[in-house]
């Protein structure tokens, strides 16, 4: 128990309660001065302390109020990078999706394996696609405020979108519609995913760290 004290107009603390006793002990502190915790919505005297007792009686009113909640944790500078990271390149999914009619219908001009690989995506396609935008997004803002609900955002994500890699390689010809066949390129789309991956990875490994050492609420 954070324990504070009010003593001739100045706040001091927070103390435990053996440090407040050994106080009283010495003289340091009376036990009419004002005390209060967290859970409790007003000053009490020191010798309504629980575990504390002593026969001193208590002024008839505190002085000040209750001390203000502690300020928020800083953020760190990785946070901001990785949640204006998200901010900025997610909404682009959305961009490319909506660009598919148009390359369907030839308005965009795409190549007859870009064309296969587009007509072959269904209904659970888009949904992946959707299920990592929201929750790419929700774990930007978790972690931008610092709430313990983004390491399961990130969590998600980096799973998710591994296995639907995995998925979109073996089952629709991913890597020979972006890379076109030309063997530059398939190293290329081989490196993006192994860099999207990477990311993900380590954005879901910093969100766990940052749950393990308490920054995250």
């Amino acid at each position: 128990m954070r324990i504070f004290i009010t003593k001739n107009g100045q706040q001091l603390g927070p103390y435990t309660l053996e440090q407040i006793q050994a106080q009283a002990a010495a003289g340091v502190l009376r036990t009419d001065d004002w005390a209060w915790y967290e859970g409790i919505t007003d000053w009490i005297p020191v010798n309504r302390l629980p575990g504390f007792s002593t026969s001193q009686p208590p002024p008839y009113a505190p002085p000040i109020p209750p001390p203000t909640p502690s300020a928020s944790p800083k953020r760190p500078i990785a946070v901001w990078i990785i949640s204006i990271f998200y901010f900025i390149t997610v909404p682009f999914t959305l961009l490319s999706l909506a660009l598919i009619p148009l390359m369907l219908s030839g308005t965009i001009p795409i190549t007859d394996v870009q064309r296969r690989y587009f007509e072959s995506l269904n209904i659970f396609d888009y949904t992946v696609t959707f299920l990592l935008v929201v929750f790419n997004l929700a774990g930007a803002l978790l972690l931008f405020l610092l709430r313990r609900p983004a390491v399961y955002c990130f969590g998600a994500v980096f799973v998710l979108n591994l296995l639907n890699y995995l998925y979109e390689i073996l089952f629709k010809n991913w890597l020979g519609a972006i890379g076109n066949g030309s063997g530059v390129a398939m190293i290329g789309s081989i490196f993006e995913v192994v860099l999207a991956v990477s990311i993900n990875l380590a954005v879901f490994g910093y969100a766990l760290y940052l749950y393990i050492a308490k920054v995250l609420r």
